[in-house]
């Protein structure tokens, strides 16, 4: 009798360890589920997030570093990642902006967030990419100083687009200053 109830529990044991072994932790389905936000959408909120559950941003830190994700995919998250101040944050950012062997797009897209999580306080960091450099990192300045706004800006903006010699820049310079006018 002893014997019988180990074989069925042995058997029992043999037909449920594929689906266990298979599950997913809930740190990947909290990765897979950021993706899938980011992947639907171009610059998310964190009510875009809010079926995520808790600690998006630790996430989306992750995600901006993590070279073997599509660099869409790490700009939406370094865009994102803006929601969510803290120093985190603020560590992946500027980081981000300034490795050089990362791509433009991450780069510039980690300018923005840092904009909306900091403002003021990045103004200086943000200032030297209006000059010199990829097109596209003046562009992404240009941008995110936009987000920011204020007088001392708008100098900036102004000064930098009379000696931009790039038309893309200087489109970029011209909406950063509109979005800026109350």
């Amino acid at each position: 009798m002893t014997r019988l109830f180990g074989a069925i529990g042995l058997l029992i044991v043999c037909a449920i360890w594929p689906m266990v072994s298979t599950a997913k932790s809930p740190s990947a389905m909290k990765f897979e589920d950021t993706v899938r936000v980011l992947k639907n959408r171009t610059d998310p909120t964190p009510k875009d997030f809010a079926t995520v559950g808790s600690d998006v941003e630790s996430v989306l830190v992750d995600l901006v570093g993590n070279r073997k994700v599509d660099a869409d995919i790490r700009a939406r998250a370094a865009r994102a990642l803006g929601f969510y101040p803290g120093l985190g944050t603020r560590a992946v950012l500027m980081n981000a902006m300034a490795t050089h062997d990362l791509e433009t797009e991450v780069r510039g897209a980690a300018m923005l967030g840092l904009a909306r999580a900091f403002k003021a306080e990045v103004v200086e960091d943000l200032k030297p990419y209006l000059k010199g450099g990829v097109p596209d990192l003046r562009c992404g300045a240009a941008t995110a100083l936009g987000e920011i706004g204020g007088d001392r800006v708008r100098v900036f903006l102004v000064d930098a687009i009379e000696h931009e010699e790039n038309l893309e820049v200087r489109v970029a310079m011209e909406k950063a200053l509109k979005r800026m006018t109350p």
